[in-house]
């Protein structure tokens, strides 16, 4: 079983992520060290007159609780798709919610296929974390994304 434990702490103006290292089956641990705990780095580009140039770049945390095969190609596919964001005229960059419902996206996909097709016993379970300072908000913080399952599978996504 995984633990991770994220909290903020106001004296100090930061986030603080722990999760513990080992990745297990049925049978017993598999890995006694292994990252739970990521960077994910979000750019993002405007439009300029010869090329798009980055008006903002920030890197936030991603933690994850479960299956690792799932979260590990969760954290992949919104790594790529996060790294270059591209914003319309007149748009604003994204606030650590919609950073956590586009992960929250992506999870939908690959828990309801790893869970619904090749662990209905509940081991493809993952849970996943989303921190860090949003700029549009202008404060610190944490996001866990969890699948539901009744009365039908999708994603929640809660601050």
């Amino acid at each position: 079983m995984t633990i991770v434990l994220a909290w903020e702490r106001p004296n100090f103006g930061d986030i603080c992520a722990i999760a513990d290292s080992r990745v297990s089956d049925a049978e017993g641990p598999i890995l006694n060290s292994a990252p739970k705990l990521f960077p994910l780095e979000i750019n993002v580009h405007v439009e300029a007159k010869r090329k798009p140039r980055i008006a903002f770049r920030h890197s936030v945390g991603f933690a994850y609780a479960g299956s690792s095969i799932v979260a590990q190609s969760v954290y992949a596919f919104a790594s790529a798709s996060l790294k270059d964001l591209f914003l319309k005229r007149g748009g604003s960059v994204p606030s650590l919610k919609n950073i956590a419902e586009a992960v929250g996206d992506i999870a939908e996909k690959y828990v309801e296929e790893v869970w619904g097709k090749y662990y209905p016993d509940n081991r493809g379970r993952a849970e996943f974390f989303i921190f860090g300072y949003c700029k549009r908000s202008n404060k610190l913080q944490i996001f866990k994304i969890t699948p539901v399952v009744v009365p039908k599978f999708s994603i929640k996504v809660e601050e």
